[in-house]
């Protein structure tokens, strides 16, 4: 708030008055500000003109000579990972000189803590945004006046799970705020949509060529896309054509890290891009801060920061089978299912909690269960040095929460960065 002082601004911090909303020709709506607000009710009632950032940018890149081409990318679990990946997809080895409209090839914005006004800010022109979103950034889209997505090139949907219960009253109303996009846009370019219920919703009003599915199970020959098939990667870039395998992947489970890969080798298929066909590269595309992060292997053990983890759908405990696993595990509750977080603790040696609303709803489960468990702990520090105490020579030592940071931490990059902090100084 101090940066805004130094502006020759009129500030008024801490409320949100109705004269100061009166006043105002143009409101720009933070997400963290729920759309049922009061305040946001008045200014609907008052006919305001209601913006964000991420409609700011659109309607500016819209009016350039030459528009970005707008990637987004959202879904429950796996943006960050994904947009990082096809932003390093779209940035190898290519040069933008030879098209002066553009000063980079690729950007990455979003729901990454980069806002899309900084491209204005510091004139960056690059060919491709790619721009992760979140359900709240989407859903302030949807009341936002006459909305320009015409530079929207390709939409990406990962997966839609049980999340974010604590901003919503039901998954109904998650959903609508997830699928705004796609249904606004229907018809127009391409989508890359999961091969499930949900994915079937978004395709309802979209052209066969348009749609290109990743799914974990075979997808018939009139659907585009990737697919899994008894530990094999295939896809279809043509409709009726035989499918042809990713040989670099053969004999593998089904996992979030695959459910990744089939996503990437859909957006290559969607964009012409080239799709990487060793396992190496692969792995470097998807290896991304906090999301099973392997921070060091000192001391004999092995630690792992998957702070991003925050719902437990997105822990896989069972991936780090057959080592024992100590997970450091809890934290605050987003309106999910402490039963899910319970199957993954089952998977565990022994689990450190850290102290949260979520936990207490966990802990009498735990005990019914006889999980074996310490905790709750009110300090990250403690926790970890509890875990390198019980642990042995070989064992894995994993950050992954299956919930939010609020109340010890500021998010779950601050989470993580206390982790890998603390495991350092263990060494």
């Amino acid at each position: 708030m101090e940066g805004f002082r130094s502006y020759p601004l009129e500030c008024e911090f801490g409320t949100h008055s109705k004269e100061c909303i009166h006043a105002a020709d143009y409101i720009i709506k933070n997400p963290a500000i729920p759309k049922h607000a009061p305040i946001i009710t008045y200014a609907k009632t008052e006919k305001k003109c209601i913006l964000s950032d991420i409609s700011l940018y659109l309607d500016w890149n819209a009016d350039t000579h030459a528009p970005s081409a707008v990637i987004t990318i959202t879904g429950t679990k796996g943006k960050s990972s994904i947009s990082h990946a096809i932003h390093s997809l779209l940035s190898r080895g290519k040069n933008i000189e030879a098209d002066s409209h553009f000063t980079v090839r690729s950007y990455l914005a979003g729901n990454i803590r980069r806002s899309v006004l900084t491209l204005i800010e510091q004139n960056i022109r690059p060919k491709y945004l790619v721009c992760e979103l979140s359900a709240q950034q989407i859903g302030d889209l949807r009341i936002v006046n006459d909305l320009s997505i015409n530079t929207i090139e390709c939409q990406i949907f990962t997966n839609f799970m049980r999340d974010h219960l604590n901003y919503y009253s039901n998954m109904k109303e998650y959903f609508l705020d997830k699928s705004y996009l796609f249904r606004k846009s229907a018809g127009y370019r391409n989508i890359i949509i999961p091969n499930d219920k949900w994915g079937r919703r978004l395709a309802l009003h979209y052209k066969a060529e348009q749609c290109y599915w990743h799914s974990a199970t075979p997808l018939d020959s009139s659907q585009l896309g990737s697919w899994f098939e008894d530990g094999v990667l295939l896809y279809r870039s043509r409709i009726g054509a035989t499918a042809t395998a990713l040989r670099c992947f053969s004999n593998v489970p089904y996992s979030y890290y695959i459910q990744n890969v089939l996503i990437l080798m859909a957006f290559c298929l969607a964009h012409n891009e080239d799709m990487p066909r060793d396992r190496e590269t692969w792995e470097k595309l998807l290896t991304l801060e906090h999301r099973k992060e392997r921070v060091a292997n000192n001391l004999k053990r092995v630690f792992i920061n998957d702070s991003a983890a925050t719902i437990p759908q997105a822990m896989n405990i069972a991936a780090l089978a057959p080592h024992s696993v100590h997970l450091i595990c809890g934290g605050t509750d987003k309106e999910l299912l402490p039963q899910d977080l319970l199957v993954q603790c089952k998977k565990a040696e022994h689990c450190y909690l850290l102290e949260g609303t979520f936990t207490s709803l966990l802990l009498p489960l735990l005990r019914k269960e006889r999980i074996s468990y310490s905790g709750p702990y009110n300090s990250l520090q403690h926790a970890v040095e509890e875990a390198y105490t019980q642990s042995y020579d070989g064992d894995i030592i994993i950050l992954s929460p299956g919930c939010a940071s609020f109340g010890m931490f500021k998010h779950e990059f601050d989470r993580g960065e206390q982790f890998k902090n603390i495991v350092q100084s263990l060494g």
